[in-house]
């Protein structure tokens, strides 16, 4: 099976052949020979979707990766499944997965404005929930790290939406590779990647390795909100943001005093005494 969602994100429908069936009680599952569907991973939710067998469609139940085998599990399908080599149409929610593109980025943007603010930045992760909506970062730092950090975050994250940067895809050979190439190079040490490995490189802001689904400029990110709950689970820190409609609020340029903008290297500075945040 070839994965031609990395190769092309922005295909949405896909005439393909099937590969592998299996009966599943109910329901048929199949491998096809180039799939578009991305499974859960990396903390993005799995795309939706429906695979069209002749004139009947089946929605996309489970994504289910299995010995480097992607598997469709096809709702209702178990009674007539396709047969291998048969040609079938498989479409992607267009909608959903732009949201999940979104918030995607978002959490990269978020991460590049820790890296920026904070000491010893070493991010470890994101999520984001299942309507697409909610997003939150992981990540150490031996930083403090409190209100007027977020606030700093925030600006941060905000003035790169307003960049607009380009985000594009690339491959790199290994991890030394992608460190030497890219200035803003950011990755998670204890995924243990090895090998080609797909990076996501919003343009002089961040580069790291990245399967997940992306928009094409930090504008289409939009607005969001960011939310002051920082958890403190270990030496892991947690917070989170949401996308909403409009900007919902903005803070004075105070918070922006003493920032290079064009460096993006001034880190902020807190007063002495202040204790984190955190609950």
């Amino acid at each position: 099976m070839t994965n031609i969602f990395l190769r092309e994100p922005k295909l949405y429908t896909n005439l393909t052949a099937v590969r592998r069936v299996s009966v599943v009680g109910t329901d048929a599952a199949v491998v096809l020979d180039q799939n578009i569907v991305r499974p859960e991973g990396g903390g993005q939710p799995r795309d939706h979707g429906s695979v069209t067998v002749g004139d009947q469609v089946f929605p996309i139940g489970q994504v289910v990766k299995s010995e480097g085998e992607t598997w469709l599990r096809l709702s209702g399908a178990g009674s007539a499944p396709p047969e291998e080599g048969e040609l079938v149409s498989v479409s992607v929610d267009r909608e959903r997965r732009a949201t999940l593109s979104k918030s995607h980025s978002l959490t990269h943007l978020m991460m590049a404005a820790g890296k920026k603010c904070l000491e010893d930045f070493d991010s470890k992760g994101a999520a984001i929930d299942e309507a697409g909506q909610i997003v939150t970062i992981s990540f150490r730092t031996s930083s403090v790290v409190d209100d007027i950090a977020i606030n700093m975050i925030d600006a941060v994250v905000r003035h790169l939406v307003a960049k607009d940067a380009p985000v594009t895809f690339t491959t790199v050979k290994s991890l030394e590779e992608g460190a030497k190439r890219f200035p803003r190079w950011r990755v998670d040490s204890t995924l243990g990647l090895s090998g080609k490995i797909r990076v996501v490189d919003i343009a002089g802001i961040d580069a790291n390795p990245c399967s997940g689904s992306h928009v094409e400029t930090t504008g289409d990110v939009g607005p969001y909100r960011m939310f002051h709950d920082l958890v403190l689970d270990g030496d892991i820190y947690r917070f989170s943001a949401e996308r909403t409609r409009t900007w919902m609020y903005w803070f004075g340029e105070e918070a922006l005093i003493g920032f290079d903008w064009d460096g993006l290297h001034t880190r902020p500075n807190r007063p002495e005494g202040t204790p984190p945040h955190v609950r």
